[in-house]
């Protein structure tokens, strides 16, 4: 009787909320924590033929939400504790935006194999992103870059020089090896087809 009176404000019975009660009860049984959740979702990525930079900056983005929510049920996860997990972060608008769309991918699949019953990213707002007007390098801030370069990480002078001076975009440059660049011709082949990783049929 006294829980039937605890529900009439909400106009629902004590069947309604027995329901409600297993469905919730019977939704977690099936889930997993999301420190289980994480690995599987990076398995599965990296079986999809992601490229391994792909998978790896998943990782390391997930690591923080693991530490934050590693213990606690998914199907428990709620919009609010990830909306306010992302602005807590002391991001950018942009970095938010990506935390969001990882965070998205990642309860897709948990969606998709039952251990959610609803998404809880969906909901959460983009941040606004403004754009800034792109920086350019004077020819004393580029010299002064490349000798700090040559002297502290050689390793990347290359990838500092083409995309100083060759006009491609980041994302190109990272696809490039050094097979790409032809010295004595002065080309940089820079869409040449990369061979498929092993079992991607896309």
């Amino acid at each position: 009787m006294k829980c039937s009176e605890q529900l009439k404000p909400f106009n629902k019975s004590l069947t309604d909320a027995v329901k409600y009660y297993v469905d919730h009860l019977r939704s977690c049984a099936q889930s997993c924590v999301v420190k289980a959740l994480i690995p599987e979702f990076l398995t599965s990525r990296t079986s999809k033929g992601r490229s391994p930079r792909y998978v790896k900056d998943l990782r390391n983005r997930l690591r923080r939400f693991e530490n934050a929510f590693g213990d606690q049920n998914a199907a428990t996860i709620t919009t609010r504790q990830i909306d306010q997990w992302i602005s807590g972060l002391g991001l950018g608008p942009q970095s938010q935006n990506n935390y969001r769309t990882i965070l998205s991918s990642l309860f897709s699949y948990a969606l998709s194999r039952g251990y959610v019953q609803s998404h809880p990213v969906m909901a959460i707002e983009k941040a606004k992103v403004v754009g800034d007007a792109p920086g350019i390098f004077t020819p004393d801030e580029m010299r002064q870059l490349l000798n700090a370069a040559q002297e502290h990480v050689p390793d990347v002078l290359g990838f500092l020089v083409i995309g100083a001076f060759a006009g491609l975009r980041m994302a190109e440059t990272e696809r490039l090896a050094w097979s790409d660049v032809d010295l004595e011709g002065g080309f940089i082949h820079s869409a040449r087809r990369k061979p498929r990783a092993h079992g991607d049929g896309s």
